[in-house]
């Protein structure tokens, strides 16, 4: 998701400052700050029912300091950390 990149006029430009993403079916999926097309500072992830999975500070587009309201899986949590699968 953090890799999502606009496409206008033949061009390829990355998300900067504050803005939102979606997915496919409208849906909200993250909505703060982004830095190089990666989410960096403040922001919100939601989940596809629109609850708040983490809420706080962003780092390369990697939780860094917040709020994790939805337990997920460790291969998820792993990922969202920028840990490999299955390190503590």
């Amino acid at each position: 998701r953090d890799d999502v990149e606009s496409r206008g006029l033949g061009d390829v430009y990355k998300r900067q400052g504050y803005g939102t993403a979606f997915d496919r079916e409208g849906n909200l999926l993250y909505t703060g700050m982004w830095k190089d097309g990666k989410r960096c500072g403040s922001g919100t992830e939601f989940d596809e029912n629109g609850e708040i999975v983490f809420s706080g500070e962003w780092k390369d587009g990697k939780y860094h300091n917040g709020i994790l309201y939805k337990k997920l899986t460790k291969d998820e949590l792993s990922e969202a950390s920028g840990q490999a699968p299955g390190q503590s």
